[in-house]
């Protein structure tokens, strides 16, 4: 588990339980995602699965600090006006698509 805290917001209960958490820098609240990459390298750990809100997937994007992505499609809309254009998007290599019951999951490498 990955916090960013300094240890005194009640992070002890993880310790307590056998859960290993990992204090990184945070600077202006937010994940220092260098340090976390360190952090995996040196713990041999090469692949993470996130399921971030828009915001922070947004910022994943941006950054170029995603290699690889699952994208799931629920059968829903957004109704988020930043959806009506296509600035953001992503084109995405070696595509695999599957069925999850009402979702349907399409991944792969993400264009550099």
């Amino acid at each position: 588990v990955v916090v960013c805290a300094d240890g005194s917001n009640g992070t002890e209960v993880f310790s307590e339980r056998g859960i290993t958490l990992w204090e990184l820098p945070h600077p202006k609240g937010k994940l220092d995602w260098a340090a976390f990459r360190e952090r995996c390298a040196a713990e041999g750990i090469y692949a993470v699965y996130l399921e971030p809100g828009p915001t922070l997937s947004a910022a994943l994007l941006a950054q170029a600090e995603v290699d690889y992505l699952f994208h799931y499609i629920a059968p829903m809309a957004s109704s988020d006006a930043a959806c009506d254009s296509l600035t953001g998007s992503y084109a995405l290599r070696e595509q695999q698509a599957s069925s999850h019951g009402a979702d349907r999951l399409v991944r792969g490498w993400l264009q550099k």
